[in-house]
């Protein structure tokens, strides 16, 4: 159930938006493939967002329920990939955050 957020920078949206919506296909299969997960599982969003300058223009967040495989190395390098990725299609700099979910205290109701 990986969820992404892409929050980006409202001055710079026209400039960055066009680029990433287009790369958002390419973006799910990065994570689902990273993650181990099929497509389906995965919901993807980009949200325009007012921040105090100095932040990066693009911010991507990542929840992700715990797994096995999941360790700090296999999650860095994806992070690294998302990235990469998401700088090359909004031509902007980006800051990943993954976040495991407690399955516990972790609700959805769809």
């Amino acid at each position: 159930m990986p969820n992404v957020k892409l929050f980006i920078d409202e001055e710079l949206w026209d400039t960055a938006s066009q680029g990433l919506r287009t790369g958002l296909a390419e973006l799910r299969d990065l994570v689902c493939s990273g993650l181990q997960v099929d497509t389906s599982a995965c919901q993807l969003a980009l949200i325009r967002t007012t921040g105090p300058k100095g932040q990066p223009p693009v911010n991507v967040e990542l929840h992700i329920m715990p797994g096995a495989a999941r360790t700090r190395e296999c999650l860095t390098t994806l992070a690294e990939g998302i990235r990469h990725l998401v700088c090359e299609r909004s031509g902007l700099a980006a800051a990943v955050r993954i976040a495991t979910l407690d399955p516990a205290t972790y609700v959805a109701v769809k």
